[in-house]
């Protein structure tokens, strides 16, 4: 009966060290491709999202609307390979924290200098894009679910 078991136990040893070597092989990535200059590529942004915010959007008074948009189109993040972030906005102001790898969840957090954090699920990273799903309840509230990254460097 010993005999029959043993090969269930290398299979799950197996699975273990592959999905820790999965885990530590996206953990590398992450932090290799992250650190950078990044710019919010709107249009791709605008495209993901919820009809209803659509909508919203659509029914701002164009003023409004113009300052919405610019205030996500001009948003510039900056990832260091020590752990910080920072994010311009379009009015000058600069929101700054520090970022972490979730592996076990592909999640990226924010956690700003007020100790407020913020996840997001990595939808997809490369040398030049970077996608983003906004990790909160009611995401269908949300006017821009998603934000979609462009590397400026």
């Amino acid at each position: 009966m010993k005999n029959l078991k043993a090969p269930y136990w290398r299979i799950l040893i197996l699975f273990v060290f592959f999905y820790c070597g999965t885990a530590a092989a996206q953990d590398s990535t992450i932090t290799f491709l992250l650190p950078g200059n990044w710019a919010v590529d709107y249009s791709e942004t605008k495209k993901k999202m919820h009809p209803e915010g659509r909508r919203y959007l659509d029914e701002m008074p164009q003023e409004r609307r113009d300052r919405q948009e610019t205030s996500y189109a001009l948003r510039q993040y900056v990832f260091t390979q020590d752990g910080g972030f920072s994010i311009a906005l379009h009015d000058g102001q600069t929101v700054n924290g520090n970022w972490m790898f979730l592996p076990e969840n592909n999640i990226l957090e924010l956690t700003l200098a007020n100790g407020q954090r913020q996840q997001y699920q990595i939808l997809y990273i490369d040398n030049t894009k970077l996608g983003l799903y906004i990790n909160v309840p009611d995401q269908e509230k949300l006017l821009y679910p998603e934000l979609h990254l462009l590397k400026q460097n």
